[in-house]
């Protein structure tokens, strides 16, 4: 009872704190847009604290990767900052506002800045996310030539492949051919099948020594 009291607990804090920074959050996206375009504040939103739940989930069940985990470990702490950042900011211009006090271009500015900031962040992860391992890749020289795999048409690991190949090949001892003898079926001396190089002189060198059988024996 007392485990599933603090889960409560935890449950409640969690969602009183997401609320309240949620709410000054979308008013902050709302302000930047058009009232035509309040819609805005509530996808803005997911730029902050809806993608701070959204990374935590794919940081604990998507992320098998190493460079998956630092994207997501990442993004959580951007968007934190992001819910944090304009939550803050869109309590101190309603505090201004209320006080007679009128925005000034510089706040504009830098509302628009930290937009931007979260949206390219969120691209930026997007990015290697899904392709962090093929752009990691496709910067490596594989072949130690000095040129990145993206910009390399040719692979020199083929030609010292092919070179170690012919060198083997050259290195081994060739052997020597022995005479092929060829016996005819009416009792004829054997003849010999024709050679070339050394093959011949060894079968010469080899016919002096023996005796070929005659013809009736």
């Amino acid at each position: 009872m007392k485990k599933g009291i603090g889960y409560l607990a935890i449950a409640i804090l969690t969602v009183t704190v997401a609320i309240f920074l949620g709410q000054h959050s979308v008013e902050f996206f709302m302000s930047t847009f058009s009232e035509e375009n309040q819609s805005m504040g509530f996808l803005g939103y997911m730029l902050t604290g809806g993608g701070f739940f959204l990374w935590l989930i794919i940081f604990l069940w998507m992320s098998p990767k190493q460079h998956e985990r630092v994207v997501s470990l990442s993004m959580m702490i951007v968007c934190l900052v992001g819910e944090l950042a304009t939550a803050i900011f869109n309590m101190y211009t309603k505090t201004m506002l209320d006080a007679g006090f009128a925005m000034t271009e510089g706040d504009i500015k830098t509302m628009y800045m930290l937009v931007g900031v979260l949206a390219v962040a969120h691209a930026i992860s997007l990015i290697i996310k899904f392709a962090g391992q093929q752009i990691y890749q496709a910067f490596q020289d594989d072949d130690s030539d000095g040129i990145p795999n993206v910009f390399d048409r040719h692979d020199n690991r083929h030609d010292r492949n092919r070179q170690n190949q012919q060198g083997k090949q050259q290195n081994q001892p060739q052997r020597p051919q022995q005479p092929v003898r060829v016996f005819e079926s009416d009792g004829q001396k054997p003849q010999e099948a024709p050679q070339t190089g050394q093959g011949k002189a060894q079968g010469a060198e080899q016919g002096k020594d023996t005796a070929h059988p005659t013809n009736g024996q």
